[in-house]
């Protein structure tokens, strides 16, 4: 009855999956690679794709890494796709996940990254370790995930541009004047 007993449709579902290092993200995005030997891993950088596709390279396993760029609903049906990491700029990613059509996606990240480390990730991390968590276990949670939107959205309120890098952390410099390494934005 005009619409209003139906369910808003909430668009793309984004799992979070982050760990303490980006060491530990990686061996977690090779155990998702023996577990599930179709998925297609994501990465918004080049220099992030060569790494994965390197690491993967190293440990004799097939996996397909590609681009955000290279990305197109034709290749991932029926597959599950994983992003490698977030993109600072929320927009720009909610547009790339609309255009898979799928349902749910999967984002693993570190909190040593660029993104996490301009919002404390460093302070998060030490914490972490207080309350003795292991390096390789993943944490999901709908609040670790609001964190990381409501950081993105910081960093989208302070930019006008969006210039186009080869890693994280250039992108940082490029677009904030900031270093990646900086404590807070």
């Amino acid at each position: 009855m005009f619409g209003l007993f139906r369910k808003k449709n909430k668009g793309i579902v984004v799992r979070d999956i982050v760990f303490k290092t980006q060491q530990a993200k990686y061996q977690a995005l090779l155990a998702e690679s023996r577990k599930d030997p179709s998925a297609v891993f994501v990465a918004w950088f080049d220099d992030s794709t060569d790494k994965l596709q390197r690491l993967f390279t190293e440990h004799g396993q097939e996996a397909e890494v590609l681009s955000y760029k290279h990305l197109h609903t034709g290749m991932i049906a029926g597959r599950s796709v994983v992003f490698i990491e977030h993109y600072p700029m929320p927009a720009k990613e909610q547009q790339v996940f609309a255009t898979i059509e799928t349902g749910t996606v999967t984002v693993y990240s570190s909190l040593d990254e660029g993104l996490f480390r301009l919002v404390g990730g460093d302070h998060i991390s030490a914490m972490l370790d207080k309350l003795g968590m292991d390096e390789n276990e993943g944490l999901t949670h709908s609040m670790i995930s609001k964190a990381i939107r409501n950081a993105q959205e910081r960093i989208a309120a302070k930019l006008t541009i969006d210039q186009s890098a080869n890693s994280m952390e250039e992108w940082m410099q490029k677009n904030t004047g900031v270093s990646a390494n900086a404590k807070d934005f």
